[in-house]
């Protein structure tokens, strides 16, 4: 993997296309885990059949590649078929496409990135407050995102989240 700027040889113009959201429909949100394997099939055979598919979330590349381009690489029999997979994760500031080969490609946007102190002082505020509750998204590369420990109860974790809230308001409001 690395990260790139946009190379205008791998941009084409297309009449249309399929637009996938990651979480509620082709992943479960909670379970973090493709649950209906028909919608992979259905893009693998869209693929097949040479069409571009586009796959949009707010998680992170990392999450895409495992619960969707991996999977699909094992349907496809390969990667040569990704050359018309994009995928536009962290809220559109990091994209995910892949050359003619299957061979990946990140473009991350950091002029959207939350500040590395910002991040940082975060990540503290979740290890030193919430760890039992939550846990701070490594995967992210421009975002910070907090997110319930798998098992936590939904109720307890929605309470302390309004507290996280006000920290972390706190945090970007303070001089």
């Amino acid at each position: 993997m690395r990260e790139t700027e946009p190379r205008p040889e791998l941009e084409k113009v297309v009449q249309h296309c399929f637009v996938f959201d990651v979480d509620g429909v082709l992943t479960d949100p909670t379970r973090k885990e493709v649950t209906r394997p028909e919608g992979l099939a259905a893009i693998a055979q869209r693929l097949r059949q040479k069409e571009p598919v586009i796959l949009n979330t707010g998680r992170a590349v990392d999450f895409v590649r495992a619960k969707i381009i991996d999977p699909l690489v094992v349907l496809l029999g390969g990667r040569v078929l990704l050359g018309n997979v994009l995928a536009v994760a962290e809220k559109g500031a990091v994209v995910m496409r892949f050359d003619v080969n299957g061979n990946e490609q990140i473009v991350v946007d950091e002029t959207v990135s939350v500040p590395a102190d910002i991040q940082e002082a975060a990540r503290l505020i979740i290890k030193e407050k919430y760890s039992q509750s939550m846990f701070f998204d490594e995967t992210k590369r421009t975002m910070v995102s907090i997110e319930m420990q798998d098992g936590y109860d939904l109720k307890k974790f929605q309470k302390l989240q309004q507290l996280l809230n006000q920290d972390l308001r706190a945090l970007i409001t303070t001089p």
